[in-house]
């Protein structure tokens, strides 16, 4: 990294840097990697660690963490639109979140990026397809959907194909797919035809286009499974001995009719049939018409309803995933002359690669002589001949580690991109990560361990006048850190103040500058601070309704021996680190 860094500020007259302090470099890294603060604890071991290895044992430390996981899937999971909702119309729930704690699991466990793709648009048909990779796959369904009932399936199917072809350039290509959903591309070399092609792979998932959804695929331990399965047994025993008397219920039926017989005609047509020919939903409406009704067999009929029950609630409990599943029965693809899902005038496509890639002459001869599976978009979007997944993902990576990317636009290394700053290194960088096995952590550790990215982010002024946006790298990039890394929850903060630290004014707020943001406070602050806190606790000890008015805010519950004012005091000095610039910022 240093090297390709190096050569290029030579070339520019810039000179690079000093290595950031110690204490905002754990922080950087800490943020970087979990998302969150380091502990002060953490920070003075760092700081302290004379040993040359000091940055490699904190950064293994850092990528040892559940909270890694975390970190890494926030930005997959926005780029992959993952939601837990519909989107159109009521917006319901739907079942995908095994999907992203597989996402989580996956980065915890460092799984091989090229596995992590194939699972994801292919995992029901890998020959070692199991739950895991079946989970992999949900992210086929992580689509716009809608339960409206004006809703035109013909439309709704157009648009999820449109979704997955956007998903896949944006994902894994770098590539405005959509600009050729109505006409070639007018900047890159991607055609319409190559737009519903792509868009075909997709053309074997079973799926409802429109109305409610399904439940999707149960995820269970193999505990849950081996209760399940137990559960399922004792309700086939319980089912079938039911079954076995349901006909002399019948013939009691028709010497005793009950009430509610008169209102159900279905089961007064089942009652002239000869039990030999009832179907398995005649026999399961029979069943269920007599389970409440009439004292003979009663044991036999509580036996079946509490063997159904206890299995219905144990499966009610477990969780769900929608995923992919293979069907032969595939939908057509026809190219849409300007999109228009009601033209059906265009020719129907199958399955291909955009041609303007290349690819293994191993894919062509497959591809002469079957139709292509979503199992080979996937294995040639890892493919070495494919040029385009390993530079998007570095550059994705470059940018959570530099706040932008070595090409700015992270979605489109197209002709409307931006030209990286440094293409030789993307380039290097890309062969990198392929060659190491798709490995995530390893390029992470060649990122954070480089001089680069180690620089002080304080800029001279020669540094804003030369490059002002910090493109050539001459020092890091302070930045406000992700929405989904702030931590805006004030009287929680002051709760703990109050409780965890020694009772002293000026201890509580050493306390509180050291775990919001990892130092001591200056004088100047403690001056401003310990008189804003005085002027706060004299007025909610004169007015106790505005204290707990302001304490009662959130959902954790206040401990009951704690004095409400001074809570409510300490929780406007926690505001006040918490809008600190250095709190809110990743320098």
């Amino acid at each position: 990294v240093d090297h390709f860094v190096q050569r290029r500020l030579a070339e520019v007259g810039l000179p690079p840097s000093p290595p950031a302090d110690r204490r905002t470099l754990a922080r950087r890294l800490a943020f970087d990697l979990t998302g969150l603060p380091p502990n002060p604890e953490q920070v003075a071991a760092f700081a302290n660690d004379p040993s040359p290895d000091a940055d490699a044992t904190f950064v293994e430390q850092l990528l040892a963490s559940p909270h890694y996981g975390e970190r890494m899937a926030i930005g997959w999971l926005d780029v992959v639109r993952f939601a837990d909702t519909i989107g159109y119309h009521s917006d319901n729930p739907r079942n995908v979140w095994p999907y992203r704690d597989w996402v989580i699991d996956s980065f915890n466990r460092n799984r091989p990026f090229d596995e992590f793709t194939i699972h994801q648009l292919a995992g029901d048909l890998i020959p070692e397809a199991d739950q895991s990779s079946r989970v992999g796959s949900a992210f086929n369904r992580l689509l716009l959907s809608t339960e409206e009932g004006g809703a035109q399936a013909k439309d709704y199917e157009a648009r999820m194909l449109t979704d997955r072809v956007r998903a896949v350039g944006t994902v894994w290509l770098g590539q405005t797919t959509g600009c050729a959903q109505c006409h070639d591309h007018k900047f890159d070399p991607f055609t319409m035809r190559d737009f519903y092609s792509l868009g075909a792979f997709f053309a074997d998932i079973e799926e409802k286009i429109l109305g409610r959804r399904e439940d999707g695929m149960v995820v269970a331990t193999p505990e849950e499974k081996a209760t399940l399965a137990a559960l399922d047994k004792a309700l086939g025993e319980a089912r079938h001995t039911y079954y076995t008397v349901l006909p002399e219920l019948v013939e009691q039926e028709k010497r005793d009719p009950s009430p509610k017989l008169k209102t159900d005609k279905a089961v007064q047509r089942l009652l002239k049939i000869n039990p030999d020919k009832w179907s398995e939903p005649d026999k399961r409406k029979l069943a269920a018409y007599f389970l409440p009704i009439g004292q003979t067999y009663k044991e036999v009929r509580q036996q079946f309803a509490a063997a159904e029950k206890a299995r219905n609630d144990f499966y009610g409990r477990l969780a769900k995933c929608l995923v992919s599943v293979h069907t032969d029965t595939k939908r057509t693809v026809r190219i849409l002359p300007r999109g228009d899902w009601m033209n059906d005038s265009g020719e129907v496509v199958g399955p291909a690669l955009p041609a303007f890639l290349p690819r293994s002459a191993e894919l062509d001869q497959a591809a002469a002589s079957r139709e292509l599976t979503r199992l080979d978009l996937a294995r040639w979007l890892v493919a070495k001949e494919n040029p385009l997944t390993a530079r998007v993902i570095m550059n994705r990576l470059w940018a959570q580690f530099f706040g932008v990317g070595l090409s700015r636009v992270l979605d489109d290394l197209g002709g409307q991109g931006e030209p990286p700053t440094h293409p030789d290194l993307l380039d290097w960088l890309a062969c990198e990560f392929r060659d190491s096995g798709w490995d995530i952590k390893h390029m992470i550790r060649l990122i954070v361990s480089s001089g680069t990215y180690q620089q002080s982010s304080r800029a001279t002024q020669q540094l804003l006048t030369a490059d002002p946006t910090n493109r050539e790298l001459a020092r890091q990039t302070a930045y406000r850190v992700d929405a989904e890394l702030v931590r805006e929850a004030a009287r929680a903060f002051a709760t703990r103040i109050v409780t965890e630290a020694d009772e002293s004014d000026e201890a509580r707020l050493a306390w509180a500058f050291q775990q919001a943001v990892q130092r001591l406070p200056r004088v100047e602050e403690q001056e401003t601070l310990l008189p804003l806190l005085a002027k706060h606790r004299a007025a909610y000890r004169a007015d106790p309704d505005a204290a707990k008015q302001l304490v009662a805010t959130g959902q954790a519950a206040v401990p009951a021996d704690l004095n409400v004012a001074e809570l409510a005091a300490w929780t406007h000095i926690a505001r006040v680190l918490f809008n600190l610039h250095e709190t809110i910022t990743r320098s």
